[in-house]
């Protein structure tokens, strides 16, 4: 999907059942805007395949981010197509729930394991994302990324059935008679969000003197009271609604203030609260928000979890101030702590989870990944005989020249043309040989290491033949089968691209080893 032509249809594909399919073109699509989001997707793929929950959550969000950027920059020239408002919302969540503290946390409902399990939000979308890596990784085409892609983000789709947003409205005259109340007051709106900023980080006071108005106090009295009168129904679809209603509220407050008061416009902490009720804005049109097991798991006055994480607490403390008119401080505390919840987060750095355990069982591993690699392919390519491989064999500058070479070898053979394949298989070959005849005689002479050179040489011998006869000793059909002088080869092949390409360099050394083990039984070509 490198071209403006593999974007248009990846977006097509998401677009299968709308009428807009048609009106998306390679020529509405553009060139700048295609690259940028496979530069960014690539970024993002390469991301996750490190095997670290930071890496995965880095990944996730880059995903969600490249195709919010494709899409704006398609809607250019494409125009304002109810397809690509759909496809950013679900990439909009997708970032959201990427970034919050379910994954970042590491909490117990969160897991990773590459190509095994992930839970983003308790929703299991692992096998949604290993179908996207593998048409990606695997180059399957412009129609299987689409495909793939609109699969996984439609994990992320909006709830069709969430009520609309409640309509600002104006604030209704007390009733003759009637005691004011203080929270649609200037007095406590201005003193609860200084405390709310506070709490965010910013202590200056920016909510100074004229910046809320009467009316407007008045407004957010009656608008709090209507999202929380919603939460109070203990039921998902009232909660739902409550926190989509209480989202919007704030935002639309931060707006208006900060269009006529520049203290706040620039307040660190009203960019935190912005941040995060736009984020929680974003949670509460999910439509696994109401499912039992999904997104939110709700048990009134118990339990409240959204994205994985327990908001309850905070939730009674918020709405305990309000109703229970325990002043502005704590009101405007309240609403801080409460959505502070939903703020964006980044993991710190850690470190796969096998290599720290296998650290903590043995101490650290000997050798660098690609000698590790290249000891477990000779361990492949002799049924699991593991060989006494030196530490000096095998060094960072020769492997690392190798994986350069393997990794051009494996992108011709991976664009599934009979040419390509013979070229790639030539270079992977070469770059074989060329590893092996760069090291002392012990660093090759297991009978592991043995078997893979052999097969590389035969190999090298069977690719090198002219192209009229190259289907006499190499049969390809794409996606079905391959043969080498005779032997089928292509399970091995397609385990040991599947290992290098979706998991790590590391980790393809035994399917490497199977394979160049299989060619070595290619009859016919012992004159070495």
């Amino acid at each position: 999907a490198a071209t403006g032509a593999g974007a248009a249809f990846s977006l097509d594909e998401a677009a299968a059942r709308r009428e807009d399919m048609q009106k998306i073109t390679e020529a509405c699509v553009g060139k700048s805007a295609t690259e940028a989001w496979r530069k960014g997707f690539q970024d993002a793929v390469t991301s996750m395949l490190q095997k670290t929950r930071r890496s995965m959550q880095h990944g996730l969000a880059g995903v969600a981010d490249s195709v919010v950027a494709l899409v704006d920059g398609a809607a250019k020239d494409c125009g304002q197509l109810y397809a690509f408002g759909r496809f950013k919302g679900q990439a909009q969540r997708l970032h959201v729930l990427a970034t919050s503290k379910s994954l970042a946390r590491l909490n117990s409902k969160v897991t990773y394991e590459p190509l095994k399990s992930l839970t983003v939000g308790d929703i299991d979308i692992h096998k949604e994302l290993n179908a996207l890596l593998v048409a990606w990784q695997l180059h399957k085409g412009a129609e299987a990324v689409g495909l793939s892609l609109a699969a996984l983000l439609k994990m992320f789709a909006e709830d069709a059935d969430v009520a609309p947003e409640i309509t600002q409205v104006a604030p209704s005259p007390p009733a003759p008679g009637a005691k004011s109340d203080e929270r649609a007051t200037v007095r406590y709106w201005t003193e609860a969000l200084n405390e709310a900023f506070k709490r965010l980080g910013d202590s200056s006071r920016p909510a100074g003197e004229g910046c809320i108005s009467e009316e407007l106090a008045q407004r957010q009295q009656q608008l709090v009271s209507a999202a929380f009168d919603l939460m109070m129904q203990k039921t998902r679809r009232g909660m739902q609604q409550g926190m989509r209603s209480i989202s919007s509220d704030i935002l639309t407050m931060l707006d208006e203030l900060g269009a006529k008061c520049e203290p706040i416009l620039k307040s660190s902490g009203a960019k935190r609260l912005r941040s995060a009720a736009d984020r929680l804005k974003v949670l509460s049109s999910y439509k696994s928000f109401l499912n039992p097991g999904g997104n939110v798991d709700y048990d009134p006055m118990k339990v409240l979890k959204i994205g994985g994480v327990d908001v309850h607490l905070e939730l009674i403390r918020f709405i305990g101030a309000w109703i229970s008119d325990r002043g502005a401080a704590a009101f405007g505390d309240g609403l801080a702590d409460f959505f502070e919840d939903f703020r964006e987060e980044d993991e710190a750095a850690d470190e796969p989870a096998d290599t720290a355990a296998a650290a903590a069982a043995a101490g650290a591993e000997q050798g660098h990944p690609l000698w590790r690699m290249v000891r477990d392919s000779m361990a492949g390519a002799s049924f699991g005989h593991q060989p006494d491989l030196a530490v000096t064999c095998f060094l960072p500058d020769a492997t690392a020249t190798f994986a350069t070479e393997m990794n051009g070898a494996i992108e011709h053979m991976l664009q599934k043309r009979k040419k390509t394949m013979q070229t790639g298989l030539k270079e992977l070959a070469d770059a074989t040989d060329k590893l092996w005849r760069s090291q002392l005689a012990a660093c090759v002479a297991s009978p592991g290491a043995q078997a893979i050179w052999t097969g590389a040489k035969k190999l090298r011998k069977v690719t090198r033949r002219t192209v009229v006869d190259y289907g006499k000793h190499i049969n390809y059909e794409a996606m079905k089968s391959l043969t080498v002088g005779g032997v089928p080869i292509h399970l091995q092949l397609n385990n040991f691209l599947a290992a290098w390409k979706l998991r790590s360099q590391e980790e393809a050394g035994n399917p490497f080893g199977e394979l160049m083990e299989t060619l070595s039984r290619v009859p016919g070509y012992d004159e070495l």
